[in-house]
């Protein structure tokens, strides 16, 4: 995960602490909202996920979104997911941004076709892979 936490970092222009608070928003989009065998699945092929999902301090309600785009589809849930991401400091491009860099990390690691079934079973996002 430290990988990504950096990508992200160096990427958006923001710290690490806050690079890792906004990817465990991300992951724990999909852990709430996608299949839950190929949650599992895909977790096992990103070391590190699922602790930041967990970590200590982040909000635990609500954090359910990706990109601009397809979080529209989600109704309150993109509004919600972008309340948290601004409460850890990122803007709406920065949400953006964050959002394709995540998935496109995801599909290094998991494969493309791992990732687009997980994306796939999450309402309002099978139109990003």
């Amino acid at each position: 995960m430290q990988e990504l936490i950096e990508r992200v970092s160096g990427t958006i222009g923001i710290d690490s602490a806050t690079a890792e608070k906004a990817i465990g928003i991300i992951f724990r989009l999909i852990r709430r909202h996608g299949d839950d065998g190929l949650v599992r699945e895909l977790f096992a092929k990103l070391p590190g996920a699922e602790t930041l999902v967990d970590e200590p301090g982040q909000q635990k309600s609500g954090l359910s979104g990706m990109l601009s785009g397809a979080l529209s589809a989600l109704g309150g849930a993109s509004a919600t997911v972008f309340s948290g991401l601004k409460s850890v400091g990122l803007d709406r491009e920065q949400s953006k941004t964050l959002g394709h860099e995540v998935l496109d990390y995801v599909k290094e690691q998991a494969g493309e076709t791992l990732t687009k079934n997980v994306i796939g079973s999450i309402d309002g996002l099978s139109d990003l892979v």
